[in-house]
């Protein structure tokens, strides 16, 4: 089975990579452990001093700490698990070190000076949003407890998880001066920024570039888009859109996001 995050750029591993290790650096060091007392084991959890990796915390896995500090403990092992595996893309791919980046220098990147309207704010503003999806009911299948539209939808989703990308599905946003709703919008919080995907399905070769100069032009017109460069996917009767081509072209759109978003801030890595 290809593993598809190894389309990702160069530039655009080592922003994954550094940014994931100081994530997993904020988290407390916490470690899960068997403990006999009374010839009785019960699990507990520990935490511990960063600066001197002595023990300060120990509770009982069972307990309302140990299960919140549990919560926190898988968190930082799925983040461990992801980084392993993007330095074994990167290692795979590349013959040299990873290019180590500060902590000063990630919070600059993540605090990009982008357009507010490709930031991670409005982002997460969009991911809080709640409300109907625009489709009747019978018109939906199901996607990870979502309904989505379409069964390019759902395959573009499980693309983006693949890819490790999160999206909010069926965004509500202002277009052309009325409310729309987005098929997707995807975050890049490595570099502060999020861009709009519109995943048409079937359609004509004709009805596809009108739709597409159509909703180019209007996310261009309302700040949507960094540039004029606009992630939209379709499929026609006799050219299918599959994995494949979905991971290409999503991998690709994303690399040249990233070159944009750090070009136009006069950024090298």
């Amino acid at each position: 089975m290809i593993d598809y995050r190894m389309y990702f750029s160069q530039r655009y591993l080592v922003l994954i990579i550094n940014y994931l290790e100081i994530q997993i650096s904020d988290f407390p060091i916490l470690t899960v452990n068997s403990k006999n007392k009374n010839g009785k084991s019960t699990n507990c959890i520990r935490e511990y001093d960063k600066s001197n990796y002595k023990v300060i915390h120990e509770y009982l896995l069972s307990s309302s700490k140990g299960q919140s500090l549990h919560k926190i403990y898988l968190e930082r092992e799925h983040l461990v698990i992801k980084l392993r595996e993007y330095k074994a893309i990167w290692n795979e791919k590349y013959n040299k070190p990873i290019p180590k980046l500060t902590r000063e220098q990630m919070d600059t990147l993540k605090n990009l000076p982008v357009s507010y309207n490709t930031s991670m704010e409005f982002y997460n503003q969009l991911v809080a949003q709640m409300g109907e999806y625009k489709y009747n009911l019978e018109r939906k299948v199901s996607h990870d407890m979502m309904d989505m539209a379409s069964r390019i939808e759902i395959l573009f989703a499980e693309e983006l998880e693949k890819l490790d990308l999160n999206y909010k599905y069926e965004a509500e946003i202002q277009l052309d001066g009325e409310n729309k709703l987005t098929d997707f919008f995807v975050a890049i919080p490595m570099i502060n920024s999020c861009f709009p995907a519109e995943v048409a399905g079937l359609m004509s070769k004709t009805a596809y570039y009108s739709k597409l100069a159509g909703d180019l032009t209007n996310y261009y017109a309302s700040n949507y888009l960094l540039n004029r460069s606009f992630l939209f996917i379709s499929e026609t009767e006799f050219m299918p859109v599959n994995t494949d081509v979905l991971a290409i072209m999503i991998t690709s759109f994303v690399n040249q996001f990233v070159d944009d978003t750090l070009i136009s801030n006069k950024i090298r890595i």
